[in-house]
């Protein structure tokens, strides 16, 4: 049981702060140009969906931030939903430096209002309300246009920033222990075959050698459609294992039109398991099509031999998993 503590006659504010960092958020930088024309921005992970019918959304804005009268004036605004690869741009946002926007591509739309160029997803507001709340205003806006991209987001937990890259922890595991790291794909087309390389002793998973920095770029969607040739999406980390001094990551994605790639072999999943040679590649196929009867995937994290599977529930997503133990 959780043991409360009240917030009268007097409120611990630390503990209230710790109390509340407890709910995970995701994190925005939220632009807006002021009456000088001057674009203005700030990083805020108070920021919901009010209603879909009308589009509203919402955020929260200190008082004492500089940026409060801005929104005050009833000016529209842009929601940027920040990526992982892009803690950064939300430092810069939260800083009180003079120009947030130095070194930080964006362009002016037509309603005026500065958005970012890059962004996991961004909503164009016009203002709604604005209602006073306390030491804080909510600011509530009509979204008017949207956008997203394909990466993982960015998070705020108990007063840090917090990314979702399973693969950081796996480069810096592998660096730790002097450890390669290979890549591999299970990639379906559209009509559910999959993938598989032709080799002189069977079939094998596509590999690729990718460097560190890439995987933590959000680039993979990038650079399997390179190697194929075709257009390809990466959606989620789908196993970790490793062996010896070695680490393989298992990248799960799709073609996105029919594909044509030399030395690759394309066939129904029934029977792709049998096709491997490579005994650990067999248990990743054999998994995956198992779960992928139900749509229901999981991570898998370990060595060759034993590991646990983390669930991935609804719509497969790329994720966080603990693969602390894998180097063991």
């Amino acid at each position: 049981m959780v043991d409360l503590i009240e917030t009268t006659p007097t409120l611990d504010v630390s503990g209230y702060r710790d109390a509340l960092g407890s709910f995970l958020t995701g994190v925005t930088v939220i632009t807006a140009v002021d009456g000088e024309g001057k674009s203005r921005g700030l990083t805020a992970n108070s920021f919901t969906s009010v209603s879909l019918d009308p589009p509203l959304v919402l955020f929260c804005v200190d008082k004492r931030a500089s940026s409060h009268d801005v929104f005050a004036e009833g000016r529209g605004f842009a929601v940027h939903i920040m990526g992982s690869d892009q803690m950064d741009v939300a430092k810069a946002f939260a800083s009180k430096a003079a120009d947030k926007f130095e070194g930080i591509p964006f362009h002016v739309r037509p309603s005026g209002v500065p958005m970012l160029d890059d962004a996991h997803a961004v909503l164009e507001c016009s203002a709604e309300q604005f209602i006073d709340a306390g030491d804080h205003a909510v600011v509530i806006g009509r979204v008017e246009a949207f956008g997203t991209t394909e990466r993982r987001p960015l998070g705020f937990y108990r007063g840090k920033l917090q990314t979702f890259f399973a693969e950081s922890e796996v480069v810096s595991l592998a660096e730790t222990a002097h450890a390669t790291i290979a890549v591999h794909w299970v990639l379906e087309t559209v009509d559910g075959l999959i993938a598989l390389t032709r080799t002189p002793i069977g079939h094998q998973l596509p590999e690729s050698d990718i460097a560190a920095e890439a995987l933590d770029a959000g680039t993979l969607s990038t650079h399997a459609s390179k190697l194929f040739g075709a257009p390809v999406v990466i959606d989620f980390l789908y196993s970790v294992y490793g062996a010896g001094d070695g680490v393989t990551l298992v990248y799960r994605g799709r073609f996105t039109s029919d594909a044509a790639v030399p030395d690759v072999d394309f066939v129904p999943a029934a029977v792709a398991t049998g096709r491997v040679a490579d005994p650990a590649e067999r248990a990743v196929l054999d998994r995956y099509v198992s779960e992928r009867e139900g749509a229901s995937f999981g991570i898998y994290a370990g060595s060759m031999d034993m590991g646990d599977t983390a669930s991935i529930s609804g719509r497969p997503t790329r994720d966080h998993v603990d693969v602390r133990k894998i180097m063991s």
